[in-house]
């Protein structure tokens, strides 16, 4: 099940996107054209935009049940709202 940030913290996750372009204001803000699915969403205006990518973490070959690591475990999150998995 994915984890989701509250809906106060103003964070939107948007999961199988794609970063289209950042546009600059005048103002010093950006704007994001984010790719989802079929459409281009345009997001902001934004202080800052940060992005984050990952990926299935392969981990098998490594044996880490003989370290006693228990795959799919969670990780302490850093921020309350999130979930890490190994």
């Amino acid at each position: 099940m994915p984890c989701r940030p509250p809906a106060r913290s103003g964070v939107k996750l948007l999961p199988h996107s794609h970063l289209q372009a950042v546009e600059k204001l005048p103002s010093g803000e950006k704007i994001a054209l984010m790719k989802v699915g079929d459409t281009v969403e345009r997001l902001g205006p934004f202080d800052e935009i940060v992005i984050a990518v990952g990926r299935e973490p392969q981990t098998k070959s490594l044996r880490l049940d003989l370290a006693g690591v228990k795959a799919g475990a969670p990780v302490a999150p850093a921020v309350p709202w999130v979930h890490r998995r190994l």
